[in-house]
């Protein structure tokens, strides 16, 4: 996979199944000469075992290329070199499953503290000794040990062994409690930096290329953190200032330049090595960092050329083509190549290259990490983690148990897919047979020397006499039976295969194309992606376990390592949510959603409280993807809550105000009432006084009526005796004109 830029007197060739070519050893030191020696032995092995060739195989099979091997077999068949890349299809479904799963909005890993934290064993037995105490006093003062509400001499009960047991494990709760309100509370602090530093770190784009290697190959590889220099652009005044500053870095490692152990099992195991390319201006601003040579830097950075330590053609050649790079020489120009070791070293080679050990140091073996370019070890560092972690994480779309490296999805579907290559030529040659009609021509009966190779219509073909006799046709026409609905059944047959071998069926991405039974209907195809989601799981678990988990837990060391502000009462450990609880994001939304549905009562909310309920809000809206902050936090929802009980109590008092107000226009009301009735009662009685007042003038008036309707009654009765009198004495009313005028007008008086 690497090149060589070496002078002839610096190199030797040696002939091999690879061709490698090798730094001669008078030119290293111990220390460099075993980590050469066994990076050789590393790099044999893979190459003997045979998952060089099929990473290369499955390389090719996402590119759409055959191998020269078989380039060369379909080359000697003839015909169509067609390629259907199924494999492609498979790959980039699963890319984007995972993606969706790991980068699709949330974090793919959560961390908090342990549900119940380990308290000391020195704080334990304190709180007992203390409880013992406090026992033996009483029972001193009091009087030995009764039953259960047997009265001391001074009339106090007497505490008993199990009363005081349950005072004890009460004590302990409290602190437990307590512990656990202040690891919650640092870990949000713990939290916003990790989430920080993968962020600087480039750890989510790394996490998105090693998915791609996790589609594609055997095993995929993730490095970090990787300490380094990065310049940043900042503003200063006004002014853009670039400054550099230390961050842990993230990035994907090729599957073809690592070299583990042949017996390892994972990263940790044996002795790892990292082929690793490097410019000069990198290998440059590895000076001053901590646990760097800049003396072997220097060298390095004199003679560049002479970086090279061992490469193969093979892979070199490979991934030029396959990436587009021109040649392997061209990709290599400006290269800096090197191996980066960690394994365990004897402590004489660090002392022979240079490392002072401690004193009192009795290790003879260490684990250590070393950085090789060509024949200079520019550095060397004890690995001081605990656990004796390295910062690399691999994993595997299906595994195989015990060896590092696992299967990969082309080569679980390989068989498939050159069933549908060998189906697909098969088909393309045929169609090409079938196309037009196979012509036989006697060229001896032909009459001129026209062309045999063109068919037109309308042609005129001169032909001679049959010489036999027989008069048989010159030229004679037939076809090629067509076999593509066999040759098409045997395609879908196959592809279906796919589906079933790598767990990754055509409906999961979308195509349902000549699906039939359940797929064919919205129901029956979301049972049947619910059921395909447990070989995604299964992968998914893969990276959780093998990557999410330990990068999570090893950015929680450093990070509580190096930052000074976090101090810790209790026991806090990392417990990471991982992507399994990502890839059951819809169970758990609807088993919350229910949740929510089932305490909506006045019962589960005074248990669950205004903040036991925005807890549960929040992680609905997260769900949802709608932001959190819709929901107050904890502290606002106290603000909230102080100020609602203020609202409540000025509510009170106005309310009692307006009682009072109310009661003293009660009063006052009553009292006008009380008045305005005395008013109209006196005013009644004037009105009763006036009214019978009234009756009797009215009744006066009555009496005084009839009278003088009496009166004139009397009246008119003597006027018409008087008038018949006249009448009867012959007399005439003319003549007396004043009587005449009184009757008529029926005036009084006479």
């Amino acid at each position: 996979m690497d090149i060589a830029y070496l002078s002839a007197e610096d190199i030797s060739v040696v002939e091999s199944k690879d061709k490698f070519v090798e730094i001669k050893e008078e030119t290293r030191d111990a220390l460099s000469s075993h980590i050469t020696s066994t990076f050789q032995l590393h790099k044999d092995a893979r190459t003997i075992s045979g998952i060089e060739d099929e990473m290369l195989d499955s390389l090719r099979a996402y590119n759409g290329e055959y191998s020269p091997q078989d380039l060369a077999r379909i080359a000697q068949e003839g015909g169509s070199k067609i390629f259907m890349n199924l494999t492609a299809t498979k790959c980039r479904a699963l890319q984007s499953w995972l993606k969706d799963i790991l980068l699709g909005g949330e974090n793919p890993f959560s961390i908090t503290p342990t549900t119940v934290p380990e308290l000391p064993e020195e704080l334990v037995a304190s709180i007992h000794k203390l409880v013992e105490e406090q026992f033996k006093v009483q029972q001193e003062v009091q009087g030995q040990q009764g039953p259960q509400g047997q009265q001391g001499p001074q009339g106090q009960p007497v505490m008993t062994l199990k009363e005081m047991r349950e005072q004890e494990r009460e004590m302990l709760d409290t602190i437990r409690e307590e512990i656990k309100k202040e690891a919650e509370y640092s870990f949000k602090h713990i939290k916003n930096k990790i989430e920080d530093n993968f962020e600087e770190g480039n750890f989510y784009d790394a996490l998105s290329d090693f998915i791609d290697d996790f589609s594609i190959f055997p095993t995929a590889v993730l490095k970090g953190p990787i300490t380094t220099r990065k310049k940043q652009l900042k503003w200063e005044d006004g002014e853009a200032v670039i400054a550099e500053d230390y961050c842990f870095f993230n990035k994907r490692v090729s599957p073809l330049d690592v070299y583990p152990s042949p017996s390892a099992s994972s990263v940790m195991d044996g002795d790892f090595i990292e082929h690793i390319r490097l410019s000069l201006n990198e290998v440059a601003n590895l000076k001053g960092v901590a646990g760097y040579d800049d003396e072997r830097i220097d060298k390095v950075l004199e003679n560049p050329s002479s970086s090279f330590l061992s490469y193969s053609e093979n892979i070199d050649s490979e991934l030029a083509d396959t990436e587009k790079k021109g040649t392997s020489t061209y990709k290599n120009e400006g290269v800096i190549h090197g191996l980066h070791f960690f394994g365990s070293i004897k402590k004489e080679l660090l002392e022979e290259w240079g490392y002072e050990c401690k004193k009192g140091d009795k290790e003879d073996v260490k684990e250590v990490e070393a950085i090789l370019v060509g024949n200079e070890v520019i550095k060397v560092q004890v690995n001081d983690d605990p656990l004796l972690r390295r910062p690399y994480y691999s994993s595997s779309f299906q595994r195989r148990p015990g060896s590092f490296w696992g299967r990969s999805v082309p080569k679980i579907m390989d068989p498939e897919q050159r069933m549908c290559n060998a189906t697909a030529r098969s088909l393309a040659n045929n169609m090409g047979l079938s196309s037009g009609p196979q012509v036989i021509v006697n060229v001896d009966r032909l009459a001129d020397d026209g062309s045999i190779s063109e068919i037109y219509p309308l042609k005129i073909w001169q032909v001679r006499n049959d010489p036999t006799g027989n008069s048989g046709a010159a030229i004679d026409f037939f076809s090629v039976p067509s076999s593509a609905n066999e040759l098409l059944a045997v395609y879908e047959r196959f592809e279906a295969k796919s589906d079933e071998s790598t767990g990754i069926p055509r409906y999961s991405y979308g195509s349902n194309q000549g699906q039939m039974g359940a797929a064919a209907t919205s129901s029956g195809l979301a049972m049947l992606m619910e059921s395909t989601t447990k070989s995604i799981k299964d992968a998914v678990r893969h990276i959780d376990k093998t990557l999410i988990v330990p990068r999570v837990r090893y950015e929680f060391y450093n990070v509580v390592l190096k930052d000074d502000d976090i101090k810790f009462t209790g026991d806090i450990k990392v417990v990471a949510r991982g992507s399994q609880a990502i890839a059951l994001k819809s169970a758990e939304f609807m088993k919350r959603k229910d949740f929510l549905q089932v305490t909506a009562n006045q019962m589960d909310q005074e248990l669950m409280g205004p903040e036991g309920r925005a807890a549960l809000l929040r992680e609905l809206a997260k769900d949802l993807g709608i932001p959190a902050e819709i929901v107050p936090s904890s502290g606002a929802l106290r603000k909230k809550m102080e100020e609602a009980k203020q609202n409540q109590a000025r509510t009170q008092e106005m309310e009692m105000s307006k009682e009072k107000s109310r009661a003293e226009s009660s009063i006052q009301a009553t009292t006008v009432q009380v008045e305005g009735q005395r008013q109209m009662n006196e005013l009644a009685q004037q009105i009763n006084m006036l009214k019978l007042e009234l009756d009797k003038q009215k009744e006066a008036n009555k009496v005084q009526l009839e009278t003088a309707k009496i009166q004139l009654k009397q009246e008119q009765e003597a006027r018409k005796i008087a008038k018949d009198l006249q009448i009867a004495q012959g007399q005439e009313i003319g003549h007396d004109k004043e009587l005449a005028f009184k009757i008529q007008t029926g005036r009084p008086g006479i």
